[in-house]
């Protein structure tokens, strides 16, 4: 450990983990990231960009985290988190393969008082009741408007979706 006057620096060992993205029929997809969020804290760990194969590597401390996929709606998939968590201890953990599955395209033009809105947020969501009769919403995908106004969004075919519509945060 490192103690300056205002500042303490702890050097962690940190180990890697790698795997690809596939398509159903196990071709590498890119065009996505792959992200991490420790299952302890909630925080986000680590994001990266997947290669021209599909492959990625995240370099992480020990722990156990939630690995999920972001962005592959630009390429006509849906975006998944793993269902289980892995956990990281002491050594590399390789093989950690997200398998995404086609979606649908919704997509459409926002606008106000005739002109098209820029950086509008457009989500798809689902919502269901739980067994008390409570509201539970979950968004599938969201993009913002393009320069146009224009939204793509690709969800999981056979579902009801509701668009949400709402500024960006700046």
């Amino acid at each position: 450990i490192y103690s300056g006057s205002a500042v303490q620096f702890e050097a962690r060992p940190a180990w890697v983990l790698s795997g690809c993205i596939y398509d159903l029929q196990t071709n590498g997809i890119t065009g996505g990231r792959v992200w991490t969020r420790s299952s302890e804290n909630g925080s986000w760990d680590n994001v990266t960009q997947v290669n021209l194969a599909g492959a990625y590597a995240l370099l992480l401390t020990n722990g156990i985290y939630q690995v999920g996929t972001a962005d592959f709606g630009q390429s006509g998939y849906c975006d998944k988190t793993l269902p289980d968590a892995v956990t990281i201890a002491g050594q590399n953990l390789s093989g950690v393969n997200i398998y995404l599955d086609s979606g649908v395209d919704i997509s459409g033009r926002v606008y106000a008082g005739g002109n098209p809105q820029i950086n509008i947020s457009v989500q798809a969501l689902v919502v269901a009741t739980n067994q008390n009769g409570d509201w539970n919403v979950q968004g599938v995908a969201g993009a913002n408007t393009d320069e146009n106004g224009d939204y793509h969004l690709t969800v999981p075919p056979g579902g009801t979706y509701y668009i949400r519509v709402q500024p960006s945060n700046p």
